[in-house]
């Protein structure tokens, strides 16, 4: 008996002595309460993600998120940005209110890691930032995913207020109907640019139409850009003139577009 009994002890020693899996501490600013404070700008945070908790604070912007706390002391224009960081599909949500419940102003996610806004000087604002995305398997408590998070806060660049759109009028045309057409564009601060032509012809007693799309990044020097399209539905584009509409949008930008409008002449190239 002494001796089952010493054996049972020793089980229970080791049982009790087994370490349990261990995980890395949650970031210090792991909860909206414990957001970590952005006394100015230009802003710049590196911390690890990995082990950030989901809350009921978080939203179906973002889940096991890490926040900051921002007022500026200016009304302006602000840019965040994630841009460094090593982990998929981060996301970037800007609240205000209270902390108890934060009211969402704005939600960046998936692909693009980069948020703009408009602040008001005095107003307190909270950045989250987490992992897409939300879900029921998120559950209060549960552990990331995430990474090693960088955060850029800075004043944004100024909005773009002149775009110069130019079309070529001079495009190819090849058998079976394929359009190119190239141009040019100038912006008063660098953006990038989605542009959008749109061509008719005559073919007959028909109308071959289309529309082709083409994105270049422009600033105050001339940048070149080309774009193609195909007569949809219906007659195909040949040799000859034709007449056209360009316009387009500021990507993450104001709807500021200068249009571009004309005759071109097809050469026929052969595919």
């Amino acid at each position: 008996m002494r001796r089952l009994l010493v054996v049972l002890c020793l089980l229970g020693a080791a049982v009790v002595g087994t370490p349990s899996p261990a995980h890395a501490a949650a970031p210090a600013n792991d909860d909206i309460f414990d957001a970590t404070v952005i006394p100015s700008l230009p802003f710049s945070d590196a911390v690890d993600t990995s082990e950030a908790t989901y809350a009921p604070t978080d939203s179906v912007c973002g889940v096991a998120t890490v926040w900051y706390r921002f007022t500026p002391t200016e009304s302006g224009r602000i840019e965040i940005s994630t841009a460094g960081s090593d982990y998929s599909f981060p996301t970037i949500e800007l609240l205000t209110g209270d902390p108890s419940a934060p009211v969402t102003l704005q939600c960046e996610w998936f692909d693009r890691p980069t948020l703009t806004s408009e602040v008001a000087a005095g107003t307190t604002y909270f950045i989250s930032v987490g992992t897409c995305c939300g879900g029921p398997e998120a559950e209060p408590g549960s552990v990331g995913p995430g990474g090693n998070l960088v955060l850029n806060v800075r004043v944004a660049p100024p909005l773009i207020s002149t775009i110069t759109l130019e079309v070529d009028r001079g495009g190819t045309v090849t058998p079976s109907g394929v359009v190119t057409f190239t141009g040019s564009i100038v912006c008063d601060q660098p953006a990038g640019v989605f542009i959008t032509v749109e061509v008719t012809q005559r073919r007959g007693q028909t109308v071959a139409t289309g529309t082709g799309y083409a994105f270049s990044i422009c600033g105050p020097a001339p940048s070149s850009w080309t774009g193609n399209l195909t007569g949809y539905p219906g007659p195909m584009f040949g040799p000859g003139n034709a007449a056209f509409t360009a316009g387009g949008l500021v990507y993450d930008g104001p709807f500021v577009f200068d249009t571009d409008e004309g005759s071109m002449h097809l050469r026929r190239i052969q595919e």
